[in-house]
């Protein structure tokens, strides 16, 4: 009798474990799920021809989960739409991210910030729009991002408001820092009107860029209709991002402030650990001579 009251705890611990695993492994399988309808649903926006939506019904418009079909006054997340406006003359709000990177601080990956900025539609409603993904200055604090000024047209993904979760950090608007992408904590933020504000953002296109192992990079460029995929053959992600942000300069026709944060990973100064320069990262040859004179 005592031999089995001795293996009695180390049941029901072992029972109390193996449920706690295969809950996590069902959750597993559900994201799984949940990411792939992203992909397809991605995927599908990007190759799709924008959507125009009228300024009056993005304040209304409500929006249904990747890969769900559009219904009355509904559209699935990561529809690519259209809108026209001019965005208020204030700062953005950076909204901390961090996104897969082996560098730390590229444009396209590490610790940075997307960055938010109210538009004024014609009809006098505002839609936040997320420009890009900003690297993190030496202090990791934000960095000053320009207006753009005059008459807009924006073309990008439709997105639902971010969620706070569990493990998500309180903003702290007097410092600047905020970190779910959210319309009505950020106009709550800039001093807007929330009535005035739609419950959703547009992720602003230009290009698509993710970086994978050894030293692989792709890119797609919806304006342009094509794709780059390139690879280090020494497996660097440094170089390859180099590499990247000198075709982008080719051929996208960049605004001064999309030129002023792509054109320094063109070409990266090399410093040691003492603030010595030692090096640079930099096109060479035909690429470089191709950039210089299209």
């Amino acid at each position: 009798m005592s031999r089995w009251r001795a293996l009695l705890w180390p049941t029901v611990a072992a029972m109390v474990a193996l449920a706690i695993l295969l809950s996590l492994g069902t959750w597993q399988l559900q994201r799984r799920g949940e990411k792939e309808a992203t992909l397809t649903a991605l995927t599908r926006g990007i190759d799709a021809t924008p959507l125009a939506v009228a300024a009056a019904d993005l304040r209304r418009l409500r929006v249904l989960p990747p890969g769900r079909p559009a219904t009355a006054g509904a559209l699935g997340e990561l529809t690519r739409i259209r809108i026209e406006g001019s965005f208020l003359d204030i700062p953005g709000l950076p909204v901390r991210a961090t996104l897969p990177s082996n560098t730390r601080g590229a444009v396209t990956g590490g610790i940075g910030f997307f960055w938010m900025s109210p538009l004024r539609l014609d009809d006098g409603s505002i839609l936040f729009v997320n420009r890009g993904f900003v690297p993190t200055g030496a202090d990791f604090r934000p960095p000053t991002i320009p207006t753009p000024q005059g008459r807009q047209t924006i073309v990008g993904l439709l997105r639902a408001p971010e969620q706070r979760q569990m493990f998500t950090p309180a903003d702290i608007p007097a410092k600047r820092e905020f970190f779910i992408r959210d319309p009505e904590t950020m106009a709550r933020a800039l001093d807007l009107d929330p009535a005035l504000v739609a419950p959703l953002f547009v992720d602003a296109e230009r290009a698509f860029l993710n970086t994978g192992a050894e030293g692989v990079y792709c890119a797609a460029l919806p304006e342009l209709g094509f794709g780059i995929a390139l690879k280090c053959d020494d497996g660097a992600t440094r170089a390859a991002e180099s590499m990247m942000a000198t075709l982008l300069l080719r051929f996208l026709a960049l605004s001064e402030t999309e030129h002023a944060v792509v054109a320094p990973l063109s070409r990266q100064r090399l410093t040691n650990w003492n603030g010595i320069h030692v090096g640079d990262v930099r096109p060479a040859g035909d690429l470089e001579s191709r950039v210089r004179n299209p």
